[in-house]
């Protein structure tokens, strides 16, 4: 990153010493950055243009034609270059307007504005943006034979060491140039001016600040001229090449090395190019393989190798050294009287001065080590004592899946005889289910993947029975990187796979019982808690109905709620609310009763709910504390019926409109609001009240969680949200709130 970053300062700085102004634009066509030719009037533009999109500004004309262009840019690299005619500053000026990808950043377009002065040639234009298009990472000068002054850019006096002041007129500029050097200066110049080249290039030594000299590439072009036609100015760039020059002289002297090397070394040293073809063989190779100079000359390496083998000089070889740069290992080459050598070899790819590629290649006659190589291997035994009186099963198996092996272990195993195994391979006995895994496993191994590979698996034995193996499997190479056979062991595992679904199968079982013995406990204590909450009301009711009878027999009450009530019934009306209320009770417990059997036995049934007739019910349950408390009931059911379990949709009606009462504010006359409607294709309920309400930041993650009170001088257990919650949840919905500390509160149920 700090790399781009650098290279995008410089060549801003560059490009802006040409330019009236200089946009860069992101490919979405979004203004990232803006500079002037005067740094002072950078902060104008930019708070005029920066981060501005393209079609926001489309009505300063250059914008325009810039967006027109940018495509263009992007999509071939190419750019665009637009004259266009205006009037600036109250003059007619010729503006250049270049849209062209910015050399730093591939996802970034540069627009270029530049006022084309009175008299100046498009030709002198052109070179002079081919000079600042190539000197990112440049010292830039501009030069003005008439007053002999010179400037220089601050990347000039980094790459020399000067300061600003030390170096301002062109015989001070002269002087620095080593004094060798001085004659290819000046005929390089002389060429330019009389048009021989299209620009002024050298490459010259000049004198540091430090006093030592740096090999500098210098190129310039006349940017200005006189009324009588005489060119004045001149502008180019400097760039350091003291690395390369000293690279170039190190590489003179590595030739030189090389040379030596190459008559004189006892290894065998060559160079093709990339189609094969030798193009120098050193005296060793005529030595070792009988050949002449005039032998191999021009002839591909191919045509000294054994037929057999020439193709992959052609489909190996050259394609790896071509893209890798490298390559090394074992080739097969015939001396002149048709004796085959193997070649220990390492091959490099190169470039010449012309930049022209090549091969250099190095190699040791290895003909003697192999064959006694394969002497030594002929004379092991393959493991034999091992491999047929190992207590596991093992085999030889080649790369397309024969068995070339077997001991009798394996035998035993499958139920095949060696003969009968002989004749199969191991696909054929493998379980269809495994065999994909295990044909991935040994593709990853011929790959080189991996050295060897373990895994459980399943043959199909002789009489039809399925035998689970643990087997284990590596892969011998010939001495040509050919696969050449597979090392299989196995272990025969069915016993111990038996035992571990036996066991497995008992977990399982026992986990399920276990969880199902979690359920039944989580449902008994959710009944008793839908009990104890669900009895509480009625009772409650009766009791203070009681009271009331009480009074209005005559009788004495503690109870001063009942005593105050007490006028607001007729003593019929009184023994008709217990009555009511008796049946509410009962039925409250026949369907809580009939809960508990379906919770405990099988999945709750859905009902046909009719939203009146249950609301009803539950203001029934409710009525002495909906009279007591002069609560008034707003209903508006859109939706009058629901498949839905009638004793859950009770409870939920029941649980929302108590908490309504319980929580209303004494200083407002309590409303509760009911609806029923249909959101997004989902049947909802609505219970509003305008109560106490409560504080969502603080209580909002525990309103529907067990035993949370959270207004303390109520009779609350805090049983009732979480019942509910819980009976929602396991139907599929889900119930939410809305509250405000004295404003209220409102339940969204979505069945």
């Amino acid at each position: 990153m700090e790399g781009s970053n650098q290279a995008r300062e410089i060549a801003i700085q560059t490009l802006r010493q040409f330019s009236f102004l200089v946009f860069e634009i992101s490919a979405n066509e979004i203004i990232t950055g803006v500079w002037s030719k005067d740094p002072a009037d950078d902060a104008t533009y930019q708070d005029r243009y920066l981060n501005t999109p393209l079609v926001d500004a489309a009505n300063d004309k250059f914008v325009d034609i810039t967006r027109q262009y940018l495509r263009h840019a992007f999509e071939t690299g190419e750019q665009k270059v637009i004259e266009y005619h205006t009037v600036f500053n109250d003059t007619p000026s010729r503006l250049l307007i270049r849209v062209m990808p910015a050399p730093y950043d591939h996802e970034r377009v540069l627009s270029v504005i530049e006022v084309i002065k009175e008299g100046e040639k498009t030709d002198i234009v052109e070179d002079k943006w081919r000079i600042a298009l190539d000197a990112t990472g440049d010292g830039m000068w501009d030069l003005n034979t008439l007053t002999g002054k010179i400037f220089f850019s601050q990347k000039w006096h980094e790459i020399f060491g000067y300061s600003e002041t030390d170096i301002t007129e062109m015989n001070q500029w002269n002087e620095l140039i080593h004094p060798d050097d001085l004659p290819a200066a000046k005929k390089q110049f002389d060429l330019y001016l009389q048009g021989l080249e299209p620009a002024y290039t050298a490459e010259l030594r000049y004198r540091c600040k430090d006093g030592s000299y740096k090999w500098i590439l210098s190129r310039g072009v006349i940017a200005a001229y006189t009324n009588e036609g005489k060119p004045y100015r001149f502008i180019g760039t400097h760039k350091d090449i003291n690395i390369r020059k000293l690279q170039e002289k190190q590489v003179e002297e590595s030739e030189k090395k090389y040379k030596i090397l190459f008559s004189y070394s006892e290894a065998m040293i060559c160079t093709h190019d990339l189609e094969g073809k030798l193009t120098t063989i050193n005296p060793f190779i005529n030595r070792a393989l009988g050949y002449t100079q005039e032998d191999l000359l021009g002839k591909s390496l191919a045509d000294i190798m054994p037929a057999n083998v020439r193709h992959k000089f052609y489909d190996e070889y050259l394609p790896a050294i071509k893209t890798k740069g490298t390559a090394e290992g074992i080739m097969h080459i015939l001396t002149k009287t048709q004796e085959p050598k193997i070649l220990l070899y390492k091959n490099y790819l190169f470039s010449d001065t012309e930049n022209q590629p090549y091969i250099i290649g190095f190699a040791q006659d290895i003909t003697e080590r192999i064959a006694a190589e394969d002497e030594l291997k002929k004379s092991v035994d393959t493991f034999s004592s091992a491999f047929n009186h190992s207590g596991v099963g093992m085999a030889l198996v080649s790369p397309n899946g024969k068995w070339l092996q077997v001991n009798d272990v394996l035998c035993d195993i499958t139920g095949y005889s060696k003969n009968e195994l002989m004749g199969l391979t191991f696909q054929d006995i493998t379980h269809p289910d495994d065999l994909e895994t295990d044909l991935d496993m040994v593709n990853r191994i011929l790959n080189r993947e991996m050295d060897k590979y373990t895994l459980e698996k399943r043959y199909i034995a002789k009489d039809g029975k399925v035998i689970w193996i643990s087997l284990t499997v590596s892969l011998v190479w010939n001495k040509d990187n050919t696969p050449r056979f597979f090392i299989s062991q196995m272990v025969d595992i069915t016993s111990r796979k038996t035992l571990t679904n036996e066991l497995f199968k008992k977990n399982s079982e026992l986990e399920a019982a276990q969880q199902s013995l979690i359920n039944k406990i989580g449902q008994l204590e959710e009944l008793s808690y839908i009990i104890a909450h669900n009895l509480r009301g009625p009772v409650n009711n009766i009791n203070m109905l009681t009271e009331i009878l009480k009074v209005k027999n005559g009788g004495n009450s503690t109870d001063e709620n009942a005593l105050l009530s007490s006028g607001a019934f007729t003593l019929d009306e009184v023994v008709n609310l217990i009555s009511d209320a008796g049946s509410s009770l009962n039925a409250s417990l026949e369907s809580l009763l009939n809960i508990a059997q379906i919770r405990i036995n099988k999945d709750i049934p859905l009902d046909d709910c009719d939203f009146v007739w249950v609301l009803e019910h539950v203001i029934s349950q409710l009525k002495g504390d909906i009279v007591e408390k002069h609560v008034t009931i707003l209903k508006d059911i859109e939706i009058a019926e629901i498949k839905y379990p009638r004793p859950y949709l009770e409870s939920i009606l029941y649980n929302l409109i108590s908490n309504a009462i319980k929580y209303r504010d004494p200083e407002k006359q309590p409303v509760i609001a009911v609806t029923t409607g249909m959101d997004k294709g989902r049947v909802f309920l609505s219970v509003k009240d305008n109560g106490l309400g409560l504080d969502l930041e603080r209580y909002g993650n525990r309103i529907f969680k067990l035993n949370q009170v959270f207004h303390n001088h109520h009779d609350s257990k805090g049983i009732g949200l979480y019942m509910i919650k819980t009976q929602i949840e396991a139907l599929g919905g889900k119930i939410d709130i809305r509250s405000k500390e004295h404003e209220g509160t409102e339940f969204i149920v979505t069945f």
